[in-house]
């Protein structure tokens, strides 16, 4: 999910969580720097560093991240609205990235119009992606797609091709996750030339992902590991960590389609871990749904039970839908375990919830 990168002096509190997938840096008042700008993102590829400064970097969940997304919001309920909405919208930000959606939409919704009222558009455009960046999490993809368009054409109106291209890099990201590959193909090299010319490596990054996960479903697994594989490269370089979950989830998926199994076992739990120790329960549950894939070609339908039922179980804690585009997939390995198992089944997905895998 989402990495704000871009530094700026400050003369507030840093509040390291260490714990979710991030660190919320509570940056103040300098101007920021006309150059060297760099989008990280976590689950939303390439959000945007907002202009009032913030840095936002990889961490793995643990209890006292709640702590520190209440101690940004509590300390300033009062504050004028300029230094209020940057708190906001970072606890609302800090809250999605442990997907807590309950709690961060109505953060980042105060954000959006505390931004509104003082006439920040920088603001704006990161405070609406981010709740496009929510919807879709939540399987609403009509909202999600009608919200980042809306962040689009603010930051364009602005002239910011960074942010443009952040929101470009969401359109396509939504476009293959709901099933839509043609959108994806039609953004997708225009993104990765964006990012490329911007010099956002991270950009870069979620560019790759968006073009050779697209390739993978249109069936072009030569293309779609050449994409990734270069990818996975450039990650390992930047030490990316949730990168390198994302992209060893979609090599591993690769690796499936061709037969590698072992190879691909290896691949999704490596992916499986650094997405625990992220805290990023969407996409854990979407890699359990592969390891059921792979449970059931390795003849172990009791274990691909087990998986699908840990998948369900993430899902229900975060009232996220399967996505779209990996749902079909699913479907046929629900059916598959169902029918190896008969009566079975049920006991044996029982068995996750018993064992908490």
């Amino acid at each position: 999910m989402i990495l704000l990168s871009e530094r700026r002096r400050s003369s507030l509190v840093v509040i390291n969580t260490n714990g979710c997938r991030s660190s919320i840096a509570r940056s103040a008042t300098s101007a920021p720097p006309s150059s060297g700008r760099s989008s990280t993102s976590l689950r939303s590829p390439c959000a945007p560093s907002p202009p009032w400064g913030a840095g936002v970097t990889c961490g793995a969940a643990t209890p006292t991240a709640g702590v520190g997304r209440r101690a940004l919001y509590e300390r300033g309920p009062d504050a004028p609205s300029a230094l209020r909405a940057p708190v906001l919208v970072l606890a609302g930000t800090l809250a999605f990235l442990q997907c807590d959606y309950a709690e961060a939409r109505p953060l980042v919704e105060k954000a959006q119009a505390l931004f509104a009222a003082t006439g920040d558009r920088a603001g704006m455009v990161w405070s609406i992606g981010r709740l496009g960046a929510i919807a879709r999490e939540h399987g609403r993809y009509e909202q999600s797609a009608e919200l980042h368009r809306e962040a689009l054409r603010l930051a364009q109106e602005a002239g910011d091709d960074h942010d443009a291209a952040v929101q470009l890099n969401y359109l396509c990201f939504l476009a293959w996750l709901s099933g839509d590959l043609d959108t994806a193909e039609t953004l997708g090299p225009d993104v990765l030339r964006r990012m490329r010319e911007l010099g956002d490596q991270e950009g870069v990054i979620w560019a790759l992902i968006n073009l050779g996960t697209t390739a993978r479903y249109r069936g072009d697994l030569i293309g779609a590991r050449l994409l990734l594989s270069q990818c996975l490269d450039l990650c390992e370089e930047l030490s990316f960590r949730e990168g390198i979950a994302w992209t060893l989830n979609q090599l591993g998926v690769v690796a499936r389609l061709r037969g590698e199994t072992e190879r691909a076992l290896g691949m999704q739990l490596a992916s499986l871990t650094e997405h625990h120790k992220l805290g990023d329960r969407w996409r854990e549950a979407s890699v359990r749904d592969e390891l059921a894939a792979l449970a059931m070609l390795r003849e172990d339908p009791a274990e691909a039970a087990r998986q699908l039922a840990s998948a369900d179980g993430l899902r229900a804690d975060i009232q996220a839908a399967v996505p779209a585009a990996e749902r079909a997939d699913r479907d046929l390995t629900v059916e598959a375990a169902q029918l190896a198992l008969g009566a079975t089944y049920e006991l044996a997905a029982l068995t996750a919830g018993l064992s908490g895998s």
